[in-house]
């Protein structure tokens, strides 16, 4: 298969994308580039003033993340593929205590557990996953928490 430099600045060198093929279950990729960030109630409407926290993706001091996530937060990424084992490590922040479940096709094969920190900290689970496969957190716990990248080793 031949590989291609990926030419999206924010992902890293070492994310080759061969044509129509997934991303590679290596290396460190920026949070923000989930393909799916719902909380089950956004709101489908022009620009508004929205009372209540969902979650998003925001850039401060050159720093790109997700912001409030909240209980019932999904993330999603598609695709990755896995040809081995992996560590999967999530750089996270804030008032947030709980955890993130990890869904690969739409069963769990993990739960990474979060704490408070004014910190950016990693936080990880192993996954025994095989093959492509669309790769899902869900946010369960009480307060909010950031996400800035996910990193798998």
């Amino acid at each position: 298969m031949e590989k291609k430099q990926a030419v999206n600045p924010y992902l890293p060198p070492e994310a080759y994308i061969p044509d129509g093929e997934p991303l590679l279950a290596q290396g460190t990729y920026p949070a923000m580039i989930a393909c799916n960030l719902t909380n089950g109630a956004m709101p489908h409407t022009p620009p508004q003033k929205i009372e209540e926290c969902i979650p998003y993706i925001t850039s401060k001091n050159g720093e790109h993340f997700i912001a409030d996530i909240g209980n019932g937060t999904h993330i999603g990424y598609k695709y990755f593929h896995f040809d081995k084992d992996v560590m999967l490590e999530l750089l996270v922040r804030g008032e947030g205590q709980g955890s993130f479940k990890v869904f690969a096709d739409g069963e769990c094969v993990g739960t990474v557990l979060v704490a408070a920190s004014d910190e950016w900290r990693t936080t990880g689970t192993m996954l025994h996953v095989s093959g492509d496969k669309a790769l899902y957190l869900q946010y369960e716990g009480t307060g909010l928490t950031q996400l800035k990248k996910i990193r798998f080793s």
